[in-house]
């Protein structure tokens, strides 16, 4: 039998088949290699329910710089370390019962690991519901009781019982005496009305006017009329955002020229713009200290015309104490090991200046503002 001989060109062929065999089994191994790795990244969810429509809508866009100044800073395509991290936005239109149900169904159905909010009427509703399914809830949320209510609670904004003292203490250091307070009914302005009482007792200041306001009234005169009456030496004004501006146009049409006090959102752009410049002139609130510039180059670097305001930073720093505590460890996968992550953290690291952290809440520093000539200026820090 003669000897069967292949020819050349078939030995190459087997060899080619041999070799693309090799090399689409090689691109496979990468292939599932990179996909697990991929599916390796522990997923977690943040629920953030904002006012994004409204009339606290500013407050909500205010939030919404801050979360995306962090996102893009300390979490950039949303990873982080080994977790890749899923912000979901809702809108709450500052109603509690629309952002209870928000809440259920990002627990429930999406699985939110976590939940952030802003406003005290939403933060107060929230608390139960946080603290029934074991939910941490970040709240940029003022109401004193907030932290207390449920140990769930994260409170990183200045509560009442800090922020109505300094409003005190700023009148005071003027020599004023004699203070007409009107409080707009509204979780967060109460707390800082409660402050304030509290303070005057302390300080031995008189209450000649402390008076509620409706949180749709837009008619003042009578109150204004009150105020006249009682020979203030100070006017205090801790209203709602779109009450600020009528009332204090009522009282200089009303000829009063006593020095005012507010909280704020009095020096919010958007409330500054809706009025001219004299109307606001003088005007002094206490607010977080902000000539922070590692911050603000952070702030203007993605939004370059925008102002810093306390709502903007305080968002941006629940993010980074949210963000820090999945740097603690590699191991959290639920709500459970996230808060234990949490409850660890006593400082939190930022660009100008870290911030403390002392029974799931955050310490700020207040500072004295008044609005000069259309704009806001910050002088010393209230102590």
């Amino acid at each position: 039998m003669k000897p069967v001989v292949r020819s050349t060109s078939n030995q190459y062929l087997l060899i080619f088949k041999v070799r693309l065999s090799a090399l689409t089994f090689g691109i496979l191994v990468i292939l599932i290699a990179s996909l697990a790795f991929a599916d390796s990244s522990k997923k977690i969810k943040l629920g953030i329910i904002l006012p994004l429509s409204g009339t606290y809508a500013d407050n909500g866009e205010d939030c919404k710089r801050g979360v995306e100044i962090a996102r893009t800073n300390l979490a950039a395509k949303d990873k982080l370390g080994s977790y890749a991290v899923e912000h979901i936005y809702e809108d709450s239109k500052n109603d509690p019962k629309i952002s209870l149900s928000i809440f259920n169904q990002l627990v429930e159905q999406q699985k939110a690991q976590a939940v952030f909010t802003i406003r005290s009427t939403v933060g107060m509703a929230l608390n139960p519901l946080s603290k029934r399914m074991q939910v941490p809830l970040f709240g940029v949320i003022g109401h004193t009781d907030f932290p207390f209510q449920n140990p769930y609670a994260f409170q990183v904004m200045t509560t009442g019982d800090e922020y109505g003292p300094a409003i005190v203490k700023l009148i005071n250091s003027r020599g004023l005496k004699r203070i007409a307070t009107i409080t707009t009914e509204d979780d967060w302005l109460i707390s800082i009305t409660d402050g304030i009482r509290a303070e005057i007792k302390k300080s031995g200041l008189s209450l000649v006017v402390d008076e509620p306001l409706m949180p749709t009234e837009m008619e003042f005169f009578s109150h204004v009329s009150r105020i006249r009456k009682s020979n203030a030496d100070a006017i205090l004004l801790n209203l709602a955002i779109n009450q600020i501006v009528p009332f204090i146009k009522r009282l200089r049409e009303q000829g009063l020229t006593q020095p005012i006090f507010s909280n704020y959102w009095v020096g919010k752009p958007e409330v500054m713009a809706s009025a001219a410049a004299e109307l606001f002139e003088g005007v002094e609130f206490p607010e977080v200290q902000l000539q922070l510039p590692g911050f603000n180059k952070i702030l203007h670097d993605k939004y370059e015309d925008v102002w810093a305001t306390q709502i903007t930073f305080s968002c941006y720093v629940s993010m980074k104490l949210f963000y820090q505590a999945l740097q603690t460890s590699n191991k959290i996968t639920d709500r459970n090991t996230l808060y234990k992550a949490l409850l660890g953290i006593t400082s939190i690291e930022m660009p100008d200046q870290d911030l403390t952290v002392k029974d799931r809440h955050v310490k700020f520093s207040l500072a004295r503002k008044r609005i000069e000539q259309g704009k806001v200026v910050e002088y010393e820090l209230i102590k």
